[in-house]
């Protein structure tokens, strides 16, 4: 399994840098449904840039930091912020939705096409106040 490791500021334009690299990395790799798991990447990247902006004054003073692990048959994506995590009871309630529910939804969408485009997708807190995003996708 290959690794690998980024970081970027909480600011917009950085998120296009980020998923050309993710690309490229699962590309590199052979994972054949790379373009799931750049979706959901992407909509975690555009949920950490706003939560962290929203709860910090610019500059914010943390990074968001990206972990990739992959192989041809299985891809494990990380992402590790400081804005806050997901509402309490947000996470368990996409849990409950399906795809037909997607255009009735006013907030929560991105996180309900991750929940059904990936295998796997979970948010925890660490005790310095990191919410950290776990997607795994197999191939």
């Amino acid at each position: 399994m290959e690794i690998m490791q980024l970081e970027m500021m909480s600011v917009s334009r950085e998120i296009t840098r980020v998923d050309k690299a993710i690309e490229c990395f699962l590309i590199g790799v052979g994972f054949k449904q790379y373009r799931d798991v750049l979706f959901a990447a992407h909509e975690l990247l555009i949920n950490s840039v706003q939560a962290m902006n929203q709860k910090y004054e610019e500059p914010c003073p943390y990074v968001i930091k990206i972990e990739a692990k992959a192989s041809p048959d299985i891809v494990e994506i990380s992402i590790t912020d400081y804005g806050g995590g997901l509402p309490e009871g947000l996470r368990e309630s996409l849990e409950d939705l399906g795809f037909e529910d997607f255009f009735s939804r006013e907030n929560g969408r991105g996180l309900m096409m991750i929940n059904v485009l990936t295998d796997f997708f979970e948010c925890s807190l660490r005790p310095d106040g990191a919410a950290i995003y776990k997607i795994i996708k197999r191939g």
